[in-house]
């Protein structure tokens, strides 16, 4: 009877002290997922700043007669932008050819082909370079901005993504490539949204076209989701890129980044130009 007796009074403080546990356990959970997210907010930011040098380069520049003429334009703001953005000559070399290699998979996809078509990217995409955790999440991003939904609805859900990915990956590099994924798409998202007309207007102008286009024709021209998602696919590609070729003076997390940034940027530009080409040259 003491034992049972016993056993009672201990049995409360056994489930109280594993409650305990776990509230630590998820405190230390949601704190880490804080810190990474905060950590990692400039990557959206670099992604945004680059996208806003590339448009105005481009407002900048007169009459252009043909793709390549832009195509070309677009390459030399981009890299001229990458350099402003690292810190050192051999970074500066090293970010300036994955940010051209990026360009060169969007320039020759046609619109209609998928994420998975384009050779470079499927490798990276369908082999072990991913756990299956983080393709499926990566899945969830995608699906999110093809969408269409509101941008607080985009924001909340791109949340909740990077909730499970805390709770489902313990590898910090694993889960540091969501978080980058998410951040980039999040300022994607936002950035095309306010600045699509900004771009189209631009592209027209250099082909010497009428700029006064209905908000109508603009957005059947390009779909900002469609976009940011080959943004999100660029900023994977390039953070799972840099983890397998290295980065020139950065490791890490920081090496991690800078093959986001790029790869989102270049990604991001490319996607953006030729579908604008295509529909209003």
């Amino acid at each position: 009877m003491r034992r049972y007796i016993t056993f009672l009074l201990i049995l409360p403080l056994t489930i109280l002290i594993g409650c305990s546990e776990n509230s630590v356990d998820n405190t230390k959970e949601v704190s880490s997922l804080k810190e990474l997210t905060a950590k990692y907010k400039y990557v959206g930011e670099d992604h945004n700043a680059g996208m806003q040098s590339i448009v105005e380069s481009i407002n900048n520049t007169g009459h252009i007669n043909s793709r390549k003429e832009i195509m070309r334009l677009v390459e030399k703001s981009g890299t001229n932008f990458i350099e402003e953005l690292s810190s050192s000559d051999v970074q500066t070399q090293q970010n300036k050819k994955r940010f051209i290699n990026h360009l060169e998979i969007i320039k020759k996809r046609s619109k209609s082909t998928s994420l998975k078509s384009s050779r470079p990217y499927k490798q990276i995409f369908s082999s072990n370079k991913l756990s299956s955790t983080q393709k499926k999440l990566i899945k969830d991003i995608r699906h999110v901005l093809s969408a269409n939904s509101d941008l607080l609805v985009i924001k909340n859900k791109l949340d909740s993504i990077n909730q499970e990915a805390s709770q489902k990956i313990n590898n910090k590099e694993e889960l540091e490539v969501i978080i980058m994924a998410t951040t980039v798409a999040k300022s994607s998202i936002a950035y095309w949204n306010e600045n699509l007309d900004k771009w189209t207007e631009a592209v027209i102008e250099v082909n010497g076209e009428n700029s006064k286009l209905s908000s109508n024709q603009i957005s059947n021209a390009v779909d900002p989701g469609a976009i940011a998602d080959a943004d999100v696919e660029g900023a994977v590609a390039g953070a799972v890129g840099s983890v397998i070729l290295g980065c020139a003076e950065l490791t890490g997390g920081a090496c991690l980044a800078a093959g986001a940034t790029v790869g989102g940027v270049g990604n991001s530009a490319g996607k953006a130009v030729t579908e604008l080409i295509d529909y209003f040259w």
